[in-house]
């Protein structure tokens, strides 16, 4: 995934976050339960939504070619948008807009990658001006 991935302490998409993962990172698989891979990290065991991730043995290439690494607690400017990019009260384009920021506007990353559907990432992100809401990842970038 071009975004990377979230891990979790649980199998839930609300569950804490344990640490974030760049594209092409490789985990050892402890498990696969409903939907979700359970992953020994540094960190101890985690969950990634099974979407995220490619199982096999030996480890798959990935294209990580144009990815982007948004961690937790990082900070994401908006570039790229022709008007505004909209931020939602959870990661879906039917939800309504809370703000509409321009590009340059900063915020900070609280929870993401989290693929809403196919293709479609979105990051939770913060700032003092707009607040916390869900945007669309592909006009966030790493400051």
């Amino acid at each position: 995934m071009t975004f990377g991935a979230t891990i979790r302490v649980a199998p839930f998409v609300d569950a804490r976050v344990l640490m974030s993962t760049r594209c092409g990172e490789v985990w050892p698989v402890l498990s696969v339960k409903d939907g979700w891979v359970a992953v020994k990290t540094p960190e101890g065991k985690g969950w990634v939504g099974g979407g995220r991730v490619l199982v096999s043995t030996p480890p798959a290439a990935t294209d990580c070619e144009g990815a982007r690494f948004l961690p937790q607690d990082s900070t994401a400017t908006v570039r790229g948008v022709s008007a505004c990019l909209p931020l939602r009260p959870r990661p879906s384009s039917g939800a309504p807009a809370i703000a509409c920021v321009a590009n340059g506007h900063d915020y900070t990353v609280l929870d993401g990658p989290l693929e809403a559907n196919p293709g479609e990432d979105w990051f939770r992100v913060s700032s003092a001006t707009t607040g916390a809401g869900w945007a669309l990842a592909t006009s966030l970038y790493p400051e």
